[in-house]
């Protein structure tokens, strides 16, 4: 693990080479306020003052409650995200991460992924 990368309990976050802020989540994790707000604060530590792309590997969260996802979803996100990608892999990632972009309606560009390389390129993308 280096410098930039930080362990949480649930996620593990990191600023990548390229610029994007990495969300991690581990396996059968449950997002909840508590970690959604250590998320944040280390995105501002690590951002230091930029708006960084976000890539969140969701693919591990079994649930996320109800006032993390309206955390994420609002101005807090978007101060240090310039757009999000939300990697989802099996149904219950897919179901949680089209239930945040119709439901919360995040204050930042976002977009679901089912495909690593097509999310870090669209995160790219928009970073020029």
């Amino acid at each position: 693990m280096s410098s930039d990368d930080v362990e949480l309990g649930g996620a593990r976050v990191t600023l990548d080479a390229k610029g994007i802020f990495v969300v991690t989540h581990a396996p059968q994790s449950v997002l909840d306020v508590e970690l959604a707000r250590k998320i944040l604060d280390a995105h501002a530590r690590l951002a230091a003052g930029r708006r960084t792309p976000v890539l969140v590997d969701a693919r591990g969260v079994r649930r996320a409650d109800r006032e993390a996802r309206v955390l994420v979803a609002g101005q807090e996100v978007a101060v240090n995200a310039s757009r999000l990608a939300l990697l989802v892999g099996g149904s219950v990632s897919a179901v949680i991460g089209n239930f945040f972009l119709r439901v919360s309606r995040p204050a930042y560009p976002t977009r679901v992924f089912s495909d690593l390389d097509e999310a870090r390129a669209w995160l790219l993308a928009g970073a020029s």
